[in-house]
């Protein structure tokens, strides 16, 4: 299963943020370490350079936009603990490529952050997830909205929580 999610620069049409979603879980990355495949974590682990290509080439746009913001979407998962080696790899590189961008004097007045939006009931969260997609995203929208500089490279929960990385 793959997934691949192409944008088109919006020209010079200020007014949005970067929001990246370089994720792909696939049940491949819930196996255990002893069948785990090398090719998996490369592949999961490749996806991050897009959202450092998405940064570099909306650059101009981000910062004629007036939210200025980049919103890499993260997970718990990130964090120690638990198989799906690929995803938590996956994701803890997204993290660093955001700290990275957060000091990177080229993203100077933009306000980059990382966000976990939770686990929702998805097909990718499955039935397991706990929270209602819509009720969430009104959550994440709502953070996204109210973005300061006091936000700027830290991990946020949907909720508006600081997270550590």
């Amino acid at each position: 299963m793959q997934c691949v999610h192409k944008r088109k620069s919006p020209g010079n049409t200020p007014g949005f943020a970067l929001i990246a979603t370089i994720s792909v879980m696939v049940l491949l990355v819930m196996i255990a370490l002893a069948m785990l495949s090398l090719s998996t974590i490369e592949l999961r682990s490749s996806r991050n350079g897009g959202a450092m290509a998405e940064a570099q080439a909306l650059l101009p746009n981000l910062r004629l936009s007036p939210m200025k913001k980049v919103v890499n979407i993260s997970t718990r998962a990130a964090s120690p603990g638990g198989a799906a080696y690929g995803y938590r790899i996956s994701k803890t590189a997204l993290n660093m490529v955001t700290r990275c961008m957060s000091v990177d004097a080229g993203m100077r007045g933009l306000i980059v952050i990382a966000l976990a939006p939770g686990h929702n009931k998805t097909d990718m969260g499955t039935h397991r997830g706990n929270l209602d997609p819509a009720q969430s995203m009104k959550k994440v929208k709502a953070l996204i909205e109210s973005l300061t500089p006091k936000h700027h490279g830290k991990l946020w929960f949907y909720d508006g929580s600081p997270m550590r990385w």
